[in-house]
């Protein structure tokens, strides 16, 4: 009895044909594709960290405008009775 060479193959592989493969494969990437991923995280981070200073400058801008009411208000000479 001869025996036949045994090719792996797995179920997937079984059931679909070889020219959906094609289909369903990951597109081919043009060169300096591979860094987008990369790029549009740090362009991200970036914004957060702008806007979130943003937020700190202006919470430290309404703290200081109300310790400069609290002060002009300790100065300021009050009305006889």
């Amino acid at each position: 009895m001869p025996l036949r060479p045994r090719m792996p193959m797995s179920i997937v592989g079984g059931l679909v044909p070889i020219g959906w493969l094609k289909v369903f494969s990951p597109p081919q990437q043009a060169p300096g594709q591979s860094a987008l991923p990369y790029l549009f995280v740090a362009f991200a981070l970036v914004w957060i960290v702008f806007f979130g200073y943003l937020l700190y400058l202006a919470r430290r801008q309404a703290d200081l405008s109300r310790d400069v009411e609290q002060i002009r208000r300790s100065t300021t000479p009050k009305d006889k009775e």
